[in-house]
């Protein structure tokens, strides 16, 4: 299963409530239009984007070259780019903490994305990179 979250979307998790990514996730958001995951509710935190390395589709890197014989950085799996996080993290039976989680060999690729959260965590990783 494969979710594309288009540039400039506002993703209102309620409080506790995890993105479990057993599949593909593609957050890729832009400069100008971010994707932005934050709370439903004032004053409650949702939970975690968990990735489970044991079920979400690894990340490849490779080069391409192009007519120029420039080479580009391409990556392919689960992305998220220009993603801004809010108000997450809510420690819970599956999320452990931070508002992104990795766990058993997971590798998303997380790139130009902010986490905002005064006191709280923004990543933790169990049994996985970062």
């Amino acid at each position: 299963v494969t979710l594309n979250i288009n540039p400039g979307v506002q993703v209102l998790l309620h409080p506790q409530i995890n993105i479990i990514v057993r599949g593909q996730l593609f957050a890729k958001g832009t400069v100008s239009q971010p994707i932005v995951f934050t709370n439903s509710t004032p004053d409650m935190m949702w939970g975690t984007v968990f990735f489970d390395g044991a079920t979400s589709t690894p990340s490849n890197y490779y080069f391409q070259s192009s007519e120029t014989g420039d080479y580009t950085l391409v990556y392919s799996g689960c992305t998220l780019e220009y993603c801004h996080f809010s108000m997450g993290g809510q420690s819970n039976a599956i999320s452990g903490r931070g508002m992104v989680h990795t766990f058993n060999n997971a590798a998303p690729i997380i790139n130009q994305c902010h986490f905002y959260y005064p006191g709280g965590i923004a990543a933790s990783s169990a049994y996985a990179n970062m």
